[in-house]
């Protein structure tokens, strides 16, 4: 762990409403920035603030150099959430972010900073086989991303809002590329995995091995739609997502 980060570059968050107990730490998947948080807030329960993670080379921070390297990228990510005031953490991450966060809270166990919990949606267990992405062009990287969902249709076929975007879309999927699991030692905390009922790119099976992964307490729910729930049926995710942070990881 290096110097303490100013919090502000590494984080999109609201001033809270209140005094904040619980700070919620998310972690977007492919290409995506904090800003696909910015409706959450008001939907999370009292006492719970929200922290939206800015990567390098995504939204604001998109004049910067991404990170395609998983432990640079973890160890900088450990440094800033290590900065946030609430005394409870809970990591949140979707699809390629549910790895970076289950890294993230390892470091951070090994840190002494032992997240209250962690949830991790739209992705198999961090020790999954992962096909790769092959694309040769720009045409079969707009195809795959549109298999994929979560990428809004109207900057799939806008090329310049595609210039924008497709770079941090290209780090991700290198620094998906990088990630290799290593056998450690299990979390300690509660662990809650979310599956998309139709998703096929992480059928909920393989969400639900997650278990093994934990020596706390797991839990797993599958709720409507495919890979793409996150943007499809964002309230029964906020829902299910708070109630484990409320019941199981704060109760």
């Amino acid at each position: 762990m290096g110097v303490t980060p100013d919090p502000r570059r590494w984080f999109w968050s609201p001033e809270p409403r209140a005094y904040s107990r619980i700070g919620l730490v998310c972690l977007p998947g492919l290409g995506g920035d904090a800003a696909m948080f910015g409706s959450w807030p008001e939907a999370l329960p009292p006492g719970v603030r929200l922290w939206g993670v800015r990567l390098p080379g995504h939204g604001s921070r998109m004049a910067e150099d991404p990170v395609d390297d998983p432990d640079v990228l973890v160890g900088q990510l450990a440094d800033a959430v290590l900065s946030i005031p609430e005394p409870d953490i809970v990591l949140f991450g979707y699809s390629m972010g549910a790895v970076l966060a289950f890294e993230l809270a390892r470091a951070l166990e090994t840190a002494g900073g032992t997240p209250t919990a962690l949830v991790v949606a739209g992705r198999g267990a961090p020790d999954a086989d992962v096909p790769p992405v092959q694309v040769r062009n720009r045409s079969e990287l707009v195809a795959f991303l549109r298999r994929l969902g979560g990428v809004p249709a109207e900057v799939l076929e806008d090329d310049r809002l595609l210039d924008l975007v497709l770079p941090a879309i290209e780090a991700d999927l290198r620094l998906s590329e990088q990630y290799a699991f290593v056998e450690g030692e299990l979390l300690s905390c509660p662990v809650l995995a979310v599956a998309g009922r139709a998703d096929r790119l992480w059928p909920p099976d393989q969400v639900g091995d997650w278990e093994r992964h934990t020596s706390g307490p797991f839990a797993f729910q599958v709720v409507a739609g495919g890979h793409d729930f996150i943007h499809t049926n964002p309230k029964v995710l906020i829902s299910v997502l708070s109630q484990f942070i409320l019941e199981k990881a704060c109760g």
